[in-house]
């Protein structure tokens, strides 16, 4: 096998790791939002920075077991990845990227 080889086989796994992170990201924020809205809450906060995995791979980068922190520019794609999936699953619904303790994290607000 070549290096060529290796390294496309490589990518393709990490696709693969990014398509099932986007498919958990919209499952646990279409629950974690429904949950919300039935207790009664009229927005919640989402904390990217807990989406690593997603972050590395949407970059193709391999998440190395001690990398748990996120360069500026896969935060900054992984922030704009998340608000677009927000747009396009929930309508009429304020999405904002908002900053606590210099953490970032996206607002949805429904009310």
């Amino acid at each position: 096998m070549t290096r060529a080889e290796l390294q496309g086989m490589e990518q393709r796994a990490i696709e693969q790791i990014r398509d099932g992170e986007l498919q958990r990201f919209r499952n646990e924020v279409h629950h974690d939002v429904l949950l919300a809205a039935s207790f009664g809450q009229r927005c919640t906060n989402i904390y990217v920075t807990n989406w690593v995995t997603l972050g590395k791979a949407l970059m193709r980068r391999r998440n190395h077991n001690d990398n748990t922190i996120l360069q500026q520019d896969e935060l900054n794609t992984l922030l704009n990845t998340c608000k677009q999936i927000l747009n396009e699953m929930f309508v009429d619904v304020d999405i904002n990227v908002m900053y606590q303790y210099n953490e970032p994290y996206i607002h949805v607000n429904w009310s």
